[in-house]
């Protein structure tokens, strides 16, 4: 043990010694060899460089990298006109950002705008004229109805007009005349019967006698005969004025017979024009309107085909036509 401790402590000295022998060495090398070499030129002092200084401070640490590629669209579509002609605007340029539904370029379309204004103005009259039926229409339903109710009222008046008394009174009336008439037939018969002329002659005055006072029979005959004639007339003037007012009342009530049916004409007629007019206006016109629609919606479609619209928000990347250029 004191063997190993003792060897482990006289190895450091022995290297020292060592070294201190070659120093030694060295420095009677260089004294042997200074008396020949020029003096060395002493070196100059290092200038010192300034370090830079930083403030530190709290923040984000960015690592950033940078390196060349290409950058591809997520969604890119080739545009195309759906109908061929001569290319009238365009509206953007390469690198141009656009909207959905923007027009990008359209078409000449000259004819198809005049074409389109004019069917604007046939469906604006189209319309006005529907419009103007069915104005019409309705007051004519409002008319119609009130004539309706009007026929009707006039036909219920009227079968409720008691023509029959008339005739029966009439009637009556012409047979009392009639019978009158026979009276006086038969009266004026018996006074202007031949028979009794001879009472013409008997011209005393008759009466009480011996007072003969009264008138003779000639004047009796006479007065008979004038008076007769007389009432024939009348009775006869009676009987034709009933007989006139009997036919007028069977002229009334055949007139009345008419009188319903024609009533009752109207009351259908009436009826059957507020059912033409509830029907509505000529359908001609609501077809004139719905053609003229039509007819705009064919126009649009054409000028729409003669657009280009963009169908996406993006932005333009190329682009092969210009104003004027043809496209097909």
């Amino acid at each position: 043990m004191n063997r190993q401790i003792r060897q482990k402590k006289a190895f450091p000295a022995i290297l020292f010694c060592s070294a201190m022998l070659i120093v030694s060495f060295l420095g009677a090398c260089q004294q042997s060899d200074s008396k020949d070499a020029p003096t060395p030129t002493p070196l100059p002092t290092p200038v010192a460089v300034e370090k830079p200084t930083y403030i530190v401070q709290r923040g984000s640490v960015i690592k950033s990298f940078e390196f060349t590629g290409r950058v591809s669209p997520v969604t890119e579509q080739d545009l195309f006109f759906k109908t061929g002609g001569y290319v009238r605007d365009l509206f953007v340029a390469r690198g141009d950002q656009v909207k959905a539904g923007d027009v990008l370029a359209d078409l000449e379309i000259g004819d198809l705008e005049n074409q389109l204004a004019q069917t604007q103005v046939a469906l604006q009259t189209a319309e006005t004229t529907l419009a103007k039926a069915r104005q019409d229409t309705d007051d004519a339903l409002s008319e119609a109805l009130i004539s309706v109710e009007k026929a009707r009222t006039q036909l219920e008046r009227a079968k409720k007009e008691d023509i029959n008394s008339a005739i029966v009174i009439a009637r009556v009336r012409k047979e009392q005349a009639e019978y009158a008439l026979a009276d006086a037939q038969e009266a004026y018969d018996r006074a202007w019967e031949p028979a009794r002329d001879w009472e013409l002659n008997m011209t005393k005055p008759t009466g009480v006698y011996p007072y003969n006072t009264g008138p003779s029979m000639k004047e009796q005959l006479e007065a008979e005969r004038n008076g007769t004639e007389h009432g024939l007339s009348a009775a006869q003037a009676n009987f034709e004025i009933a007989q006139a007012e009997y036919n007028q009342a069977l002229a009334v009530w055949n007139t009345h017979s008419y009188d319903l049916e024609i009533l009752t004409q109207d009351l259908a007629l009436a009826e059957q024009r507020v059912a033409q007019l509830e029907r509505g206006v000529d359908p001609l016109l609501e077809l004139n309107v719905e053609k003229a629609r039509l007819d705009i919606k064919r126009i649009e479609d054409q000028m729409k085909d003669a657009q280009l619209v963009a169908p996406f928000e993006g932005e333009i990347l190329s682009l092969n036509i210009k104003a004027g250029s043809l496209a097909e």
